[in-house]
């Protein structure tokens, strides 16, 4: 016997498949907790293959009906419940109902061919065309519905792996279609069988991995948009507003292109609070950030920069439009009041606005139009300055934000 014979036997890769399996099925139920969608799938995938690789591994010491027939088919099933529980996870829902029927026939072929017509090639061919359609759609369906957001790795990941065990299987079920006396052999025997083997044997453990990938990555984008999300009114955070300020300055000025930053400020809104409390004033903060996203642009970046200011930032926008969209916004919320138990709050808003000029940093921008929105306040309210900085008030504002 050569001596990597022992490392080959179907039962010793049929019996640490399924400890990874396990594993995996470990892995799991840690992030089950989670609440992403598609993770129960999973679950049941591997606690289905951990079955199934039993059953086969006890073949000859138990009948043909349950290591071949309910063995087959609880692996074709686990492979279905990949399927289902990627497209819950992407949202696009997958009714195991559509996938029932055809299924359904599965284990009618295997008896058949194992107790009627036996033949070993022909449940060979059937189970390599149901694995070969199952990993198409998986690697089908993480395509289509990939977030373009996110890092490609772990998605590319699990297409690239669902494409070669695709191509595995169809090899396989060509190979045992085709190849001359392929009855004559087990499933116990070396060489080709063997290989194939293998390759039915590492499709679970490998798809569970990559599932775990994009799970964790699901996680990672969940956390990265709480920590810029303001979690009142789901604006951009300060700290995302800041990063996005800084990469739109940097882009000004390579570019020479406009950017304007402007700042809002809720007038009198302690006294909203004092009057209505505190509920009355959250609904008027939600109130100005719908309005607000109602008015930019895609591009533009509105955030909630603490209490009750907010600021909005303007790539490739002149001063004089900035002006515009802030006085369109003052004039909605004038127009608009909040409706909260019964009353309606009527308020107003003052806004600064400031251009970006070279040698700005993102400290000597929001010194800018701090200085605006202060001037709007002391100017009355209700109503929109535009800071045009001289050039040696632009070095002042420099030296004081160096000196904070």
């Amino acid at each position: 016997m050569s001596p990597i014979g022992p490392s080959l036997n179907p039962i010793n890769l049929l019996i640490i498949t399924a400890l990874l399996s396990g594993v995996m099925l470990l892995v799991l139920v840690s992030i089950k907790r989670s609440g992403l969608p598609g993770v129960a799938d999973w679950l049941r995938a591997n606690l289905l293959i951990v079955g199934s690789l039993i059953l086969f591994a006890a073949r000859g010491r138990i009948s043909d009906w349950a290591s071949i027939v309910v063995a087959n088919t609880m692996l074709a099933w686990g492979m279905c419940e990949v399927y289902i529980g990627l497209g819950r996870f992407f949202g696009r829902p997958i009714r195991r109902a559509a996938l029932a029927l055809p299924m359904a026939a599965v284990p009618l072929a295997l008896a058949w061919l194992t107790f009627v017509t036996p033949s070993f090639s022909l449940r060979v061919v059937l189970m390599s065309v149901v694995h070969t359609v199952i990993c198409a759609a998986i690697a089908v369906t993480v395509v289509r519905f990939r977030p373009r957001s996110r890092p490609l790795y772990s998605y590319g990941l699990t297409i690239g792996v669902a494409a070669f065990f695709t191509i595995g299987h169809a090899i396989r079920g060509l190979f045992y279609l085709f190849v001359h006396n392929a009855d004559t052999a087990s499933i116990m025997s070396p060489g080709m069988n063997v290989a194939f083997l293998t390759l039915g044997a590492i499709v679970m453990p490998t798809l569970t991995m990559c599932a775990v990938m994009m799970a964790h990555d699901a996680v990672m984008a969940s956390a990265e948009k709480a920590a810029n999300t303001d979690f009142l009114t789901h604006l951009l955070s300060r700290r995302a507003l800041s990063e996005a300020t800084e990469r739109e300055i940097a882009g000004a000025a390579r570019t020479g292109r406009p950017l304007c930053l402007v700042m809002f400020d809720i007038d009198h809104f302690k006294a909203i609070n004092d009057t209505y409390g505190h509920a009355a004033g959250d609904a008027v903060l939600k109130a100005f950030a719908s309005l607000g996203l109602a008015t930019v642009r895609s591009d533009d970046y509105l955030g909630r920069m603490g209490g009750e200011e907010f600021a909005l930032l303007l790539p490739e926008t002149p001063p004089a439009v900035a002006v515009a969209i802030a006085e369109r916004m003052l004039m909605r919320t004038r127009e608009r009041g909040v409706h909260v138990g019964g009353e309606v709050i009527r308020h107003t808003v003052s806004a600064g606005v400031a251009a970006f000029e070279r040698g700005d940093t993102l400290e000597t921008l929001l010194a800018a139009a701090d200085r605006a929105l202060y001037a709007a306040k002391e100017g009355g309210r209700n109503r929109v300055i535009h800071n045009a900085r001289s050039a040696s008030e632009h070095h002042v504002q420099r030296a004081e934000a160096a000196e904070r």
